[in-house]
């Protein structure tokens, strides 16, 4: 990662002044329901915080999807992740289409494009089977069963009617799949209209494919020019259309602070949502990384991206407005209407305590106490898979440690009981762990700010704690992690909830010092999660 990056990151986080456009709010509110988000955003006093909203990835990924973030691994190959690898009886399956019908100037994934390679296509197919293969290999041998399938990519409506159907049957006859389970297709705008693109989309339903995500990201068609998407809004007003009419389960992935984006783009893809009413959308914040053509423009053009002010009353905007049309937001980004359909596969893959297995180029797993992923690249997943039928890279195995950090992680977004964590970890190590983490300063800082609710040993986000919701996460991470990250020149984020717990620690370990030369007897404690919570406990 290189020292510009660094640098802005330095810029835009630690100091609260953002090199972006600036928000005039006497002149830039689109309608009332801006100008509502921004008196919101006033009470809110976010300015007193010690926090501030990152442009940047935290480690390898848009926001803290995966934990570990991947770029804590560090090389590794099959051998060392599946020596003689047990997988549980449910398990979740992803499938990575390499390929693309463009490529979007926010996007950091491994895609390409297909176009005069139509013999690579096929040979990607080929060794995703092959991977696939010996995958069932060990789910046959357990007696595992699939939980939920999700094939994403890039773009897998791309592929053929033909290709597709052949995809799905080989994991139909190869798994084991349990009764109902969600069976998940990604596509976008431009194949959904395509001449072909309802022929497609009806040969998935028979298939057994229930659930259709469309990468819709704006609806604004200034801003969808910025990204290189090729279609406008009414393209993809006409794909959402055409999917509902198929599906009864369909979700449209939508970014915000994308290049160009404006509070009034924001209005125009609210009232998009307000007219299509889609069963769910995941509304993302994006994050630059080195790896996008954006990351250039956060550069050499950084007055065309909001600051954090904008950032944030487009998204007070975003949950007032999918609030009212009866959308229950599950998490930061994900918003159900009417809390029908739960998107079980993005809780799985952020999972440390379940089994996912992703197959495909630099596609991730987390299984036999490892998180691993395999080569970055279509060209060298095929030549990796051929010579020795395996594709693994990287990985990094979960300790107990990072079973723990992953826990807080990614609970913390949903809300989390420290109670339930000691349950799955053992009271011992998470009693250690809390100490060594310094959670509970965390929390205790993070509380003060008024960014999260704590009762008890529960734990969830605030409404304030929610426009933070990544970069809260982003605070848990463990010692080890964050040591891994700052060797690839990713910084560690630099807040007020470190000092003071840093702070509190020495104090802490001067008080025990103290205790333990004075009462004798108090060193012998066992260390149980009451008395480690105790202290956080009589503040709250």
């Amino acid at each position: 990662m290189g020292k510009c990056l660094t640098q802005l990151r330095t810029a835009n986080e630690t100091s609260g002044k953002h090199p972006f456009r600036k928000f005039n709010p006497q002149t830039d509110f689109p309608s009332d329901l801006a100008r509502r988000a921004y008196s919101i955003y006033q009470n809110m006093g976010l300015d007193m915080v010690g926090i501030h909203k990152s442009r940047f990835d935290m480690g390898g990924s848009h926001t803290t999807v995966t934990y570990p973030p991947l770029f804590a691994l560090r090389p590794s190959s099959g051998s060392e992740v599946w020596p003689n690898g047990q997988l549980r009886s449910a398990i979740d399956l992803y499938v990575h289409i390499a390929f693309c019908e463009t490529h979007c100037t926010f996007c950091p994934y491994d895609v390409e494009l297909p176009f005069g390679k139509t013999q690579k296509v096929e040979t990607y197919l080929d060794a995703l089977k092959m991977e696939l293969a010996a995958y069932a290999k060990r789910l046959m041998a357990g007696d595992s069963r699939l939980n939920s399938v999700y094939i994403g990519g890039g773009t897998p409506t791309m592929l053929s009617g033909t290709q597709l159907g052949a995809l799905i049957e080989f994991i139909r006859s190869n798994y084991a799949l349990s009764e109902g389970l969600p069976f998940c297709i990604e596509g976008s705008p431009l194949t959904i209209t395509a001449p072909e693109g309802r022929e497609r989309l009806e040969m998935l339903g028979v298939k057994g494919v229930n659930r259709l995500s469309i990468g819709v990201q704006s609806f604004d068609a200034a801003v969808l020019a910025n990204t290189a998407r090729k279609y406008d809004g009414e393209i993809a007003r006409k794909a959402a259309k055409t999917a509902m009419g198929l599906f009864e389960n369909v979700n449209i992935d939508l970014i915000q602070d994308l290049r160009g984006q404006t509070l009034e783009s924001i209005q125009c893809d609210l009232d998009a949502i307000a007219e299509l009413q889609p069963p769910s959308v995941t509304w993302y914040n994006q994050r630059v990384t080195p790896d996008a053509a954006d990351f250039r423009f956060v550069e050499s053009r950084p007055q065309e991206y909001g600051g954090e002010m904008e950032s944030h009353i487009a998204r007070i905007m975003i949950t007032e407005r999918m609030g009212e049309l009866g959308y229950v937001q599950e998490y930061g980004d994900k918003f159900v209407r009417g809390g029908k359909f739960r998107d079980n596969f993005k809780r799985a893959r952020s999972s440390t305590i379940t089994d996912m297995i992703g197959v495909g180029s630099s596609a991730y797993s987390h299984a036999n106490g490892f998180f691993y992923r395999n080569v970055e690249g279509a060209g060298a997943y095929i030549d990796l898979m051929n010579r020795h039928g395996s594709a693994i890279a990287h990985a990094l195995p979960l300790s107990p440690e990072e079973i723990f950090a992953g826990l807080i992680v990614h609970g913390i977004k949903f809300g989390v009981d420290l109670n339930d964590i000691r349950d799955m970890v053992g009271e011992w190590r998470v009693a250690h762990f809390l100490r060594k983490h310094r959670i509970y300063e965390k929390l205790r800082s993070l509380q003060e700010d008024g960014l999260v609710s704590v009762d008890g040993s529960a734990v969830s986000l605030t409404d304030k704690g929610r426009l933070f919701e990544n970069e809260i996460s982003r605070l848990f991470y463990s010692p080890s992690v964050e040591k891994a990250l700052s060797q690839r020149g990713v910084p560690a984020p630099i807040r007020w909830y470190f000092r003071i717990a840093i702070a509190a620690s020495i104090l802490m370990m001067l008080y025990s010092i103290g205790d333990a030369v004075l009462n004798p007897e108090s060193a012998t404690s066992n260390g149980k999660l009451e008395e480690v919570c105790q202290p956080f406990s009589c503040g709250t």
